[in-house]
């Protein structure tokens, strides 16, 4: 799931993508300023605050589980571009075909 929400910090106000991703067993972690501090930047990043990591409990009905072959090939995704390395520009941006197929 991808929520865009607007941040103001300062000087810095941008807004910023959460991506929430389940992880064994329970737990879901939401994490931000992703695209900021990433190498895939192609521009220097200004001065930011450190990493938010929340952990909540959420329920949801529809899960793209990409762990499943037949998911990862209506994602158009393979296993290596989803392990890839963040400077894989490629993989990075194959990755976002992700939020289209989830909805």
């Amino acid at each position: 799931m991808q929520v865009d929400r607007q941040l103001d910090d300062g000087a810095l106000k941008a807004a910023f993508q959460f991506f929430i991703s389940a992880v064994r067993p329970i737990p879901v972690v939401v994490e931000a300023y992703r695209h900021l501090i990433d190498p895939i930047a192609d521009t220097p990043v200004p001065p930011i605050s450190p990493r938010a990591l929340i952990a909540c409990d959420v329920s949801v009905s529809v899960i793209l589980d990409l762990r499943s072959a037949a998911n990862r090939v209506l994602a158009n995704l393979t296993m290596e571009q989803l392990q890839s390395d963040t400077r894989d520009r490629d993989a990075y941006s194959a990755c976002q075909n992700v939020a289209p197929v989830a909805h």
